[in-house]
């Protein structure tokens, strides 16, 4: 099949892991979608870069949204029509109907949910809004796509009455995505200090300040290596913390998955527990 997808952030690994999925079963696919990191998107291949978007800045976003159809719309008539068309997220989903909308396309429309984002949760006007949105919506895609059933059991189905067809894909390694064997555990090094590694997304405040805390208690034989995209807006003063210890390191975004292997190896530890929205 020739499959377009609508990607809300081409930088995210999960978003390269779908994409990587799709290609390795033999579709076709076309590629557009803004990004929220200036690194880690060369390994996608060719594709339709909207522009770089920014976290917790809805209105921006979706205003860039709006504004992407004409670049999409000239892109659309390029390339030719699809067979089917992957959004995730529901901004996306939105600029995926109003394509579809204004070229006559009678394709399926996919809607992968990655979260249950704030908006819709947090009541007042927003809510009622984005919720009418989103079940204005449900009603014109094909399927539904979720990571855990307890997203229909306990929103799609009670709250937006979602009764149509939904696909449970979990959040887990694909298999053969690097085709390496996992080292074996190596002993911690006594000739340098113990290297404490975060990895991924950089948003989980308490994490952070655990990290701190563990640098500044043991500076003389701790070191802290910090890898990912950090989401400024749920870490306070996060460049203000990195350069006030000498012994905690920023090294910035990273290619996924290629760039895993040298980044654990070189680390002793790692810190695997995330508190964000907990």
């Amino acid at each position: 099949m020739r499959v377009l997808i609508f990607a809300g952030d081409l930088s995210d690994p999960a978003q390269q892991r779908r994409i990587s999925a799709l290609k390795s079963i033999g579709h076709e696919l076309q590629i557009v979608g803004f990004r929220k990191s200036e690194v880690g998107v060369e390994g996608i291949g060719t594709h339709l870069d909207l522009g770089r978007v920014y976290h917790q800045r809805l209105v921006l976003r979706l205003v860039r949204t709006l504004f992407a159809v004409l670049k999409i719309h000239k892109y659309m008539r390029r390339n030719g029509r699809v067979d089917l068309i992957y959004a995730r997220n529901l901004d996306m989903v939105l600029l995926a109907w109003i394509m579809t909308c204004l070229t006559w396309m009678r394709v399926g429309l996919v809607y992968e949910c990655l979260d249950i984002h704030g908006v819709f949760t947090n009541g007042g006007a927003k809510q009622f809004s984005a919720r009418k949105l989103e079940r204005f919506l449900l009603r014109r895609i094909t399927r539904l796509v979720v990571s855990s059933p307890d997203f229909i059991s306990q929103y799609f189905a009670p709250i937006q009455r979602y009764d149509g067809d939904w696909l449970l894909l979990e959040n887990k390694l694909w298999s053969g995505v690097l085709n390496k064997v996992r080292p074996s555990l190596k002993a911690v090094s006594k000739q340098h200090k113990i290297r404490v590694g975060w990895v991924g997304n950089i948003r989980c405040q308490p994490s952070f300040d655990i990290l701190m805390k563990l640098a500044d208690k043991r500076a003389f034989d701790v070191e802290v290596h910090i890898h990912g995209t950090v989401h400024e807006h749920a870490i306070l003063h996060f460049q203000h913390h990195i350069a006030a210890r000498e012994n905690v390191f920023f090294h910035g975004g990273y290619a996924y998955p290629t760039d895993l292997d040298a980044i654990y190896r070189d680390l002793d530890l790692v810190w695997s527990q995330d508190m964000w929205h907990s």
